[in-house]
């Protein structure tokens, strides 16, 4: 469905963040 594609497009560029964050410490 759309909102999932939604919700899929929302959190993948956060876990990219969180895991760039996670390499630097």
């Amino acid at each position: 469905s759309i909102l999932y594609f939604i919700i899929f497009l929302i959190f993948v560029p956060i876990l990219g963040l969180l895991e760039n964050k996670l390499l630097k410490w």
